[in-house]
């Protein structure tokens, strides 16, 4: 291409872009406009894998939650506090308490909404097994619902999408737990 079609190129296509900037405006919600900011989660093709990114993995019960803002921009998350029931993998103790941060929620700002995710977070009052990560800049665990499994009258629900999700959908909890342990047995340590 020569650099006179590569000019011509660029201008058409940052034009394009400038144009349709300038055409849309964010959708409103109570007067304010309302931004989506995108979560794109890494989701791993087998449980054993989620099993090995994952620092903690703990079967829990959220207590309750609350939406917040990390960072200038602000990240928007919504902050569950949960309680231990079993530790399945990492240091935590059946019985503590714990606190993790999930890319999901809406926060209202003066001026501004911003919502992230397509999707609600994780309920307060139900149980889930899930696979958490330490987010250093924030001292925080976090997780999200691609790495969280509800457990609902002996049956697991998995809350995200793709293959791990469809082989595990409607699977019994004590067919669920036996994999889990299978994995713990034979995984080698995170480092």
């Amino acid at each position: 291409m020569t650099c006179s079609r590569l000019l011509l190129a660029t201008v058409v296509f940052f034009g394009c872009l400038s144009s349709s900037a300038q055409q849309s405006q964010p959708p409103t919600v109570n007067g304010k406009p309302l931004y989506e900011q995108d979560v794109l989660p890494v989701v791993e093709s087998s449980l054993g894998q989620m099993w090995d990114s994952a620092d903690v993995v703990v079967e829990l019960s959220i207590i309750s939650n609350e939406t917040r803002g990390f960072g200038p921009t602000p990240f928007v998350n919504t902050v569950h506090t949960s309680r231990a029931l079993r530790v399945l993998k990492g240091s935590l103790k059946s019985g503590s308490s714990i606190v993790f941060a999930e890319a999901a929620g809406q926060l209202e700002l003066p001026d501004k909404i911003i919502r992230a995710g397509d999707h609600e977070a994780l309920a307060a009052g139900n149980r889930y097994v899930v696979f958490l990560r330490w987010w250093k800049p924030f001292d925080l665990w976090t997780g999200d619902r691609f790495h969280a499994f509800k457990l609902n009258d002996g049956h697991v629900e998995p809350q995200g999408y793709g293959s791990v999700a469809d082989a595990h959908r409607d699977l019994s909890e004590g067919r669920f737990f036996n994999e889990l342990d299978r994995i713990a047995r034979t995984s080698r340590p995170k480092v």
